[in-house]
């Protein structure tokens, strides 16, 4: 009578199993941290993370963590310290990861076990992959728990930086319309994470994004003493072009404030433009080319489509906004 058999628990599963169990152990027993494995169909390359936890709070600082378990692993040697070896395709995997990573290597009964953290400066070419040398201070063992809070990195009490960002926030709220000032050294690098953290701002959540529309303007800083307007100014030009190109959606913040200067701003910067005359404080431009109008147009309706589609906004709301930015444009023109 045939057999059709049974599937196989083999010594090197085995093995395998007893380093993430006495990982899982030491993190949770010896250390009293958080020790979360990930299943064998998301093993990548990391076999688990270790949350940090101090004085009963867990921080939120996390490591991850990769083990090799056996007598073949931990007896690879190079002038009497242990050498890791590991898989090129796990190379880009760890440089490319947001948590630091720990290398730990345990010996077969688990009764020694050496890590160090990866650090892809220190990494050599070998026939199989890489290779990195293990350290022989780094013993598993209680001491480990400083060297790993530290490669974790500090984890500050952000409540005030939080209440302040939520204070910001009901400020925006409660204005009619707000300024926002562009900083000059914005300008210069062409950098809109502080404009990008402003729209996050006003549309935070739906209530706030539908009140806040039409409720922005902004100001260039750092300019002052130059006689010129700021669509004069080659730096502000090229940083309100490429905003558009970056997809800020303006028709949709920009507001009428001030007779829709920003908008007025966003257009003249964009377009070549020619000064007639400046009387009585007021500069009189013409624009050269009136396909790049319609150019600038098609592109900051994309921009407010686009935005409008993410934000599943209202298609009245995208009309409204629309016909609005076409009527200031409209009226700078005649």
């Amino acid at each position: 009578m045939s057999s059709f058999g049974y599937p196989k628990y083999g010594k090197r599963q085995r093995t395998g199993k007893s380093g993430e169990s006495f990982v899982d152990y030491f993190v949770h027993q010896i250390l009293g941290w958080i020790y979360r494995p990930v299943h064998q169909e998301s093993d990548f390359g990391i076999d688990g993370y270790i949350d940090i936890v101090n004085n009963g709070n867990v921080t939120g600082q996390t490591i991850g963590v990769q083990i090799k378990c056996g007598d073949s692993y931990f007896n690879k040697k190079t002038d009497g310290l242990i050498r890791y070896e590991g898989k090129n395709k796990h190379l880009n995997y760890y440089t490319n990861s947001n948590t630091p990573i720990i290398l730990v290597v345990l010996n077969s009964d688990c009764s020694e076990g050496q890590w160090v953290e990866f650090n892809p400066s220190i990494t050599s070419p070998c026939k199989y992959g890489w290779w990195i040398e293990v350290p022989d201070n780094n013993s598993l063992e209680v001491q480990a728990k400083n060297k790993w809070e530290l490669i974790a990195g500090p984890a500050p009490d952000n409540t005030e930086q939080l209440e302040q960002s939520w204070k910001i926030n009901n400020t925006l709220d409660e204005c009619d319309f707000g300024v926002y000032v562009i900083p000059k050294e914005d300008v210069l690098s062409l950098d809109y994470s502080g404009i990008k953290d402003i729209i996050n701002r006003l549309s935070r959540n739906k209530k706030a994004l539908i009140n806040n529309r039409g409720t922005l303007e902004v100001l260039i800083d750092g300019f002052n003493t130059d006689p010129r307007e700021a669509y004069e100014i080659p730096e502000v030009r090229n940083w309100y072009c490429e905003s558009i190109n970056v997809g800020i959606p303006w028709f949709y913040f920009l507001g009428e404030q001030a007779k829709g200067m920003g908008l007025t701003v966003l257009l003249f910067s964009c377009c070549d433009i020619k000064v007639k005359s400046k009387e009585s404080g007021n500069t009189y431009v013409e624009i050269q080319d009136p396909d790049q109008v319609m150019e600038w147009l098609n592109h900051n309706f994309n921009n407010l489509n686009e935005f409008t589609d993410e934000k599943v906004i209202p298609e009245e709301i995208n009309k409204e906004m629309s016909e609005r930015a076409f009527s200031i444009v409209r009226g700078k023109l005649q």
